[in-house]
């Protein structure tokens, strides 16, 4: 009985996540527009172009997390281990969405652009993290703004770590 409702729970989780990650990767889709200056249409937040890269690397980043959730059990190294390897993929679905890579190479490539990048990363990250904690204090509402201005950020780091120029909106 315990393992079926633990089960359950995961599938359930896993479900939630797959949604969530397409949703995201549409979200970066449209940030990755704003910084190569091409406006945003509506219909640009349902384009699920590179779907099956993004399903894959969803899965990827799920159960990676499913194990980090285990891990971050153990008291304080628990949550390090977590929030680093969570900083290493913060970029992963922008090199899908972006450079159309395989999921294994866009972890890869993450990775390795947050480790040449170290301290630029962590104060971004860090950023990142009180805007959507404001944002949600405000009773959930100020997420609306928060969520696309960290997208967006996160889209012009990602650019600009890169070397590629971020155009202004047309």
């Amino acid at each position: 009985m315990s393992f079926g409702l633990s089960f359950t729970f995961i599938l359930i989780i896993g479900i939630f996540s797959l949604v969530f990650y397409l949703v995201e990767a549409a979200f970066v889709r449209a940030a990755l527009k704003v910084t190569y200056g091409q406006r945003l249409e509506f219909a640009d937040f349902f384009k699920f172009e590179n779907a099956t890269n993004v399903l894959i690397t969803a899965l990827l980043i799920a159960g990676i997390n499913l194990v980090l959730g285990l891990v971050t059990w153990i008291p304080l190294i628990g949550q390090v281990v977590s929030l680093a390897a969570n900083l290493a993929l913060l970029f992963t679905l922008w090199f899908v969405v972006d450079k159309n890579l395989s999921p294994i190479d866009a972890i890869k490539a993450s990775f390795e652009l947050v480790r040449a990048n170290l301290s630029t990363t962590i104060l971004f990250y860090l950023l990142a993290a009180v805007i959507l904690f404001v944002g949600f204090l405000l009773c959930g509402l100020g997420s609306l703004v928060a969520i696309p201005v960290v997208l967006v950020a996160t889209s012009y780091l990602y650019r600009n770590l890169l070397g590629e120029p971020v155009a202004p909106v047309q």
